[in-house]
């Protein structure tokens, strides 16, 4: 059943690219949050509470285990027979490293088996350090952003490295759902995810009684990252992107561009239609034709916008 699970090393490190937007015209599109998209990040470089956030947040006990940790793989388990689903996943760290890199998502027992093959194959190829060096070069935080770095230079306009704890501790909260946690779209959920990470922080004692009652005073103090007049139309068709191949299809590996028919410096007052055409390396289709896939962008001065999707259904932003 696994004996085609091979660990490719090239998709561990296959984080150096990044998805081009093109309009009608075929020019490029500027967005900082695309163009960062794969900016890499050395774990050396980050500072402990950083690095500290993610594992109290995804998997406490990293360096203790052999990548994968069978208690609560177990307790899943249960969980999943008990409700009839597969709604608990138990992943650790090197376990979401190879979903987001190597595997689809289709939640099987096949695919489960393949990524417990792969776990132990990444554990016995790379240290501790090196495997969430990658993680954190290929998770998604929501708005185009994969890779830490990127998602500092987004949120808050800065490199990782320089990620205070209040900003770590946010990042960290927004990976179970980054677009239901984003600061750019509810705060206050954004606050309470950022308050649990830091509890768990807490307990697992990388932090302080008192870091982590000032902590959880602190405001969340973003950037305009996703403000730019290209990000305005570029944050639906983004959406778009993910709806079309899931959060952890839509890689930015897998994709070379993505073409829209919009007209970049178009009149802003008539509503426009995007037609993607995501480019997808290993089938060398395009989909957005095919799926009879567009994006509506209502004019500027409206409030609300909202993407059309296939068989009428919407996609707020």
């Amino acid at each position: 059943v696994t004996a085609d699970a091979k660990l490719d090393r090239a998709k561990l490190v296959n984080y150096g690219q990044s998805i081009n937007f093109f309009d009608d015209a075929g020019n490029k599109i500027e967005s900082a949050a695309v163009e960062n998209s794969r900016i890499s990040v050395s774990a050396d470089e980050l500072s402990a509470h950083t690095k500290n956030a993610f594992i109290a947040s995804e998997d406490k006990t990293f360096y203790s285990h052999h990548g994968l940790n069978y208690g609560r793989m177990a307790k899943a388990l249960i969980k999943n027979i008990a409700s009839f689903s597969f709604k608990e996943g138990a992943s650790t760290i090197s376990q979401q490293l190879i979903k987001n890199t190597h595997l689809s998502n289709d939640k099987t027992v096949k695919r489960k088996l393949k990524e417990i093959r792969l776990t132990k194959q990444l554990e016995r190829a790379y240290s501790k350090d090196e495997i969430l060096e990658m993680y954190l070069n290929t998770i998604y935080f929501g708005h185009s952003c994969y890779g830490l770095q990127s998602a500092a230079h987004f949120y808050f306009g800065k490199n990782a490295e320089d990620l205070d704890l209040n900003e770590s501790a946010t990042l960290a909260g927004l990976l179970s759902s980054p677009n239901n946690y984003s600061p750019f779209k509810d705060a206050e959920k954004c606050k309470k995810r950022r308050d649990m990470v830091l509890r768990r922080m807490l307990d697992c004692s990388f932090i302080t009684d008192e870091q982590y009652v000032e902590t959880c005073t602190e405001r969340i103090e973003t950037t305009a990252g996703g403000t730019t007049r290209s990000g305005s139309y570029i944050k639906p068709v983004g959406l778009q992107r993910t709806h079309l191949y899931g959060r952890r299809g839509a890689k930015a590996g897998r994709l070379d561009g993505i073409r829209t028919r919009l007209r970049h410096n178009g009149n802003q007052r008539r509503k426009r239609r995007i037609r993607l055409h995501d480019h997808d390396r290993r089938s060398g289709t395009s989909a957005g034709l095919r799926n009879k896939t567009a994006v509506g962008i209502r004019p500027r001065h409206r409030r609300r916008a909202c993407a059309h999707i296939h068989k009428d259904r919407r996609l707020p932003y």
